[in-house]
């Protein structure tokens, strides 16, 4: 179960999406209730846009971010196929299985969801309404967006790094010695360790009474000859009988 979860793409990328929308409605409930009494000094390094402004922000970063990670993605699993075909077909599965790769997916796709949350959070001051930008948020969000270039920019190093020839090798032969090393007795002090045998109905060490076993049949005695009876000489052809 623990490695099926380790090669699989979606479970951190998943925990992402949920975190950011978490912090997408959580944060912004928090800047409308202590933004009045934020330093100023604290205000100068925080947004400081109208409303309008926060909208065309957090519109272009979630488009700008579910463009790049589908790009992204999209070409580096057609690199990975052609270079699988060349080399092993095991590539693939090492790729999903790599934690740079799903980290950076995960940080992409919480990013658009973040600014995508902290969208539907930003008023303007049409229809009598309060107007409400969220400065700790749209900051956040674009702290976030410079972080994901960055890890962009890493993730394209780090696949140029994997695609190579020894690279991969090197993946593919770790991969599977650890998975020699999981399935095979382990090798301690140059032994081998005995394998675990499965418990039987009869073993005493797993609890259960060791099976009865059948009581002895005594042996049978010796047959021995009437002394009555006698065998005829070759050349008497009728049987003769001693008294018993």
């Amino acid at each position: 179960m623990r490695d099926t979860l380790r090669v699989q793409l979606w479970p951190l990328p998943t925990l992402g999406i949920a975190l950011a929308v978490t912090a997408g409605v959580g944060l912004p409930l928090l800047d409308a209730r202590f933004q009045s009494d934020m330093p100023s000094w604290l205000r100068t390094y925080l947004y400081s846009g109208t409303s309008d402004a926060a909208r065309s922000v957090l519109a272009t970063i979630a488009g700008s971010l579910v463009t790049v990670t589908a790009l992204t993605f999209s070409l580096t699993v057609l690199t990975l196929q052609l270079a699988s075909s060349q080399f092993s077909p095991r590539l693939l599965r090492t790729f999903t299985a790599d934690r740079y790769v799903q980290t950076t997916l995960a940080l992409f796709l919480a990013t658009f969801t973040f600014a995508l949350t902290v969208l539907r959070s930003v008023r303007s001051g049409e229809d009598g309404r309060t107007e409400f930008v969220p400065q700790v948020s749209v900051t956040a969000a674009l702290v976030l967006t410079l972080v994901s270039l960055l890890a962009l920019v890493l993730f394209l190093s780090h696949l140029a790094r994997e695609i190579r020839v020894e690279t991969m090798m090197n993946s593919v032969h770790s991969d599977a010695d650890r998975t020699l090393h999981r399935l095979l007795p382990e090798k301690r002090d140059g032994r081998l360790l005995p394998e675990k045998r499965e418990t039987s109905s009869g073993d005493p060490s797993a609890g259960n009474p060791p099976a009865p076993t059948p009581p002895a049949t005594p042996p049978e005695p010796p047959r021995t000859r009437s002394p009555c009876r006698q065998t005829p000489p070759a050349s008497s052809p009728m049987w003769t009988r001693r008294p018993c």
